[in-house]
C-alpha cells in the first residue's frame, strides 16, 4: 500500500519529490473545481444541523511574505490545543474539509517519517504537519489574485456571493473535523486581504509576520533559486506549486501587485538584467509598504492586528509567544510546554547566510529604508 502514502504524502521520502499518484490527484481535483465546490455544497448540507452550532470565534490569520517565519508561527501555534488548521494532508482535496480527512483515515497507510521540507530550511514535515492550503480555493473564487497586470488586493467593498458562504461553512466543516474552536491559517497572500478578511470576521485577529530587509531579500533569493532548480529537475512539481497556489518562487513566481504604478514591471525588469538583489528589494518595500498603510489607515485592522519581527521571534522567544497568545486570546495554560519546547528551539537560522556585496547592501538599504524603519528597523 506504499502509493496510498505517496498519494496523501508527497514529502514523505528522504529525498523531496512529487509522487505521480499526488500530481494527478491535485490536477485532476484543480481542473474539475467546480464539481468539487458543489461537492463541498453538499458536504455543508449534510452537516448543517451540527454546523449551527459552530460559531467561528476571532479566527487567527498568520501572514507575510514568505521566508519571514510564518510557517514557524503557524506551527507554533497550531500547537495550542484550542486551535484547529490545514495540515498537508488536506492539500490534494482543499474543497472538503471534512469528508477528506475521514476517507484519507481508513486508509491503510504505512508509517510515514518526517522528512525536511522541499525549502530545505531544516523544518521537518509529515503529511499532519500544518500547511498553507486555502490559496488553491482563494484563487479559483477571484481568478484575479495572481495577475500581475492588475492591482492584487480585496478590500472591504470587496463582495462575492459564492464565496463567501462558501469560505464560512469550510472553516466551520474543519473545525468540526478537528473538535477545536479556534481557526487558524497561513496564507501569505492575505496581507492583501486584511480589510475584507476584516469585515468578514469583524474579531478576527492578524498576525503580521516581518522580517529584517537583508536577511529576508537573502532566504527568498535562496529559494527561488532552489524552486526554480526543483522545476528544472521535476516539472510536476512546479506545476502542481502553481495548481495550489504557492507562487512565490521558481518558474511560475507571481508577485503581488499592490500599487497600480508600474513597479511589477521594474522589478521583472531588474531580473531580467539579472539585478536580482535590486527587484527583490523593491518588492520587499512595496508589500510591506502596503501593510504599513494598512495599519495606518485602518482602525479596524490595526486594532486587530500585531507586528512580529521575525528576530525578535528568535531573540526574545517567551515575551514574542507571550505577545502572541495576549492578541490571539489564547489560554497560557494549557500552552506551558509547548511554550517552553520553542523558548528552546527558536533561533536565527544556520543553514546559510547572506552573502551581499557592498553594492547590494547599499541598494537594499536604499529600496527599503523607509518602509523598514516603519517596522523598526534602523539599520
Amino acid at each position: 500500500m506504499k502509493w496510498f502514502a505517496r498519494l496523501v504524502a508527497p514529502e514523505a521520502h528522504d529525498q523531496w519529490q512529487m509522487p505521480p499518484v499526488t500530481y494527478y490527484l491535485i490536477r485532476m481535483v484543480d481542473a474539475c473545481a467546480p464539481a468539487f465546490i458543489r461537492a463541498s455544497d453538499a458536504e455543508t448540507r449534510l452537516l448543517a444541523p451540527r454546523l449551527r452550532k459552530i460559531r467561528i470565534d476571532r479566527p487567527i490569520y498568520i501572514c507575510g511574505i514568505a521566508r519571514a517565519g510564518t510557517t514557524i508561527t503557524l506551527e507554533l501555534v497550531s500547537r495550542h490545543p484550542d486551535t484547529g488548521t490545514h495540515f498537508y494532508t488536506h492539500m490534494p482535496v482543499p474543497y472538503l474539509p471534512y469528508w477528506w480527512p475521514k476517507m484519507e483515515a481508513t486508509l491503510p497507510l504505512p508509517p510515514m517519517p518526517a522528512v525536511e521540507r522541499v525549502h530545505k530550511d531544516g523544518l521537518m514535515v509529515t503529511k499532519d504537519s500544518p500547511e498553507a492550503v486555502e490559496e488553491a480555493f482563494w484563487q479559483k473564487f477571484f481568478p484575479h489574485l495572481h495577475d500581475e497586470s492588475q492591482l492584487n488586493p480585496l478590500t472591504e467593498q470587496t463582495r462575492h456571493s459564492r464565496f463567501e458562504p462558501f469560505y464560512r461553512s469550510h472553516i466551520q466543516k474543519l473545525l468540526l473535523s478537528q473538535n477545536r474552536p479556534r481557526y487558524v491559517v497561513k496564507n501569505n497572500y492575505n496581507f492583501t486581504r486584511l480589510a475584507y478578511l476584516h469585515k468578514l470576521f469583524p474579531d478576527a485577529r492578524f498576525v503580521l509576520v516581518v522580517r529584517h530587509p537583508v536577511h529576508h531579500i537573502a532566504s527568498l533569493m535562496k529559494q527561488h533559486r532552489l524552486f526554480t532548480e526543483m522545476a528544472a529537475n521535476d516539472p510536476k512539481a512546479a506545476r502542481v506549486m502553481k495548481t495550489v497556489g504557492h507562487r512565490e518562487f521558481g518558474v511560475d513566481v507571481s508577485l503581488i501587485n499592490t500599487r497600480g504604478d508600474g513597479l511589477i514591471g521594474r522589478i521583472r525588469d531588474f531580473w531580467a538584467k539579472g539585478e536580482n538583489v535590486k527587484g527583490w528589494a523593491l518588492y520587499w518595500a512595496s508589500v510591506y509598504e502596503f501593510v504599513a498603510d494598512q495599519l495606518e489607515t485602518n482602525p479596524g485592522v490595526k486594532n486587530n492586528a500585531i507586528v512580529v519581527r521575525y528576530e525578535d521571534l528568535c531573540a526574545d522567544s517567551a515575551g514574542t509567544i507571550d505577545r502572541i497568545l495576549e492578541h490571539t486570546g489564547l489560554a497560557s495554560e494549557p500552552f506551558f510546554d509547548i511554550r517552553a519546547e520553542y523558548i528552546r528551539k527558536l533561533s536565527p537560522p544556520r543553514y546559510y547566510r547572506p552573502n551581499f556585496t557592498d553594492g547590494e547592501l547599499a541598494d537594499i538599504r536604499e529600496a527599503t529604508r523607509d518602509v523598514a524603519a516603519r517596522f523598526g528597523y534602523t539599520e
